[in-house]
């Protein structure tokens, strides 16, 4: 995982308490099949699966693939 990801994953930004996505105002507009693009909505995802789970410290890598197959769906 490159050090910008995980930066992504360990840094906060405002989310929505109960969907706890984040908000339209952090939210960047994305061209469709853009490789950064999916990667930003992997570390969001990523980021809002840990902080369901208490924020617990260790182990990015679960809510990375965990994020990665959910928007696979």
């Amino acid at each position: 995982m490159s050090a910008a990801v995980f930066s992504r994953l360990t840094s906060p930004e405002p989310v929505d308490k109960e969907s706890h996505m984040p908000t339209e105002q952090t939210m960047e507009p994305e061209s469709e099949g853009s490789v950064v693009s999916s990667q930003r909505d992997i570390a969001r995802l990523a980021y809002a699966l840990w902080e369901r789970r208490g924020c617990p410290s260790g182990s990015p890598e679960t809510d990375w693939l965990e994020a990665e197959a959910q928007l696979r769906e």
